[in-house]
């Protein structure tokens, strides 16, 4: 029962959702479970993540906004789905928090294809 009380007081915290006492969102967030939801903009979710997000320099659109376009199997026409966001978020981590490192949360694999030497994006990887 702590553990779903601290669950819930993270989570609440971090994303303002409200999460009733028969949600654990670990087990919504792990694909072998049997809670798994596996519509990442279900309403209350993250379904207002790209409204909602900014960065830190107002004139710099967010990463999401930025990177989304060239995410493969995107479809302009037919917007974002739960399959774009598991192309870069392939695993949720609510357990050692590492939400907050983008590394971690995404993986540097992903990014290599374009963000190294051979690629056309901005170098960022040796």
């Amino acid at each position: 029962m702590k553990g779903l009380i601290f669950v819930f007081l993270v989570c609440f915290c971090v994303t303002g959702i409200l999460v009733t006492a028969d949600e654990n969102l670990v087990a919504l967030h792990k694909s072998n479970s049997r809670q798994y939801n596996p519509d990442c903009l279900t309403s209350g979710c993250h379904d207002t993540l790209l409204e909602d997000e900014n960065s830190l320099d107002p004139s710099v659109p967010g990463i999401h906004h930025r990177m989304i376009v060239y995410v493969p199997g995107y479809n302009p026409r037919k917007g974002v789905s739960s399959a774009t966001c598991r192309q870069c978020h392939r695993s949720v981590d609510l357990i050692n928090k590492s939400a907050a490192a983008l590394l971690k949360n995404v993986s540097p694999q992903n990014c290599v294809v374009c963000h190294s030497g051979a690629g056309p994006g901005k170098k960022l990887f040796r």
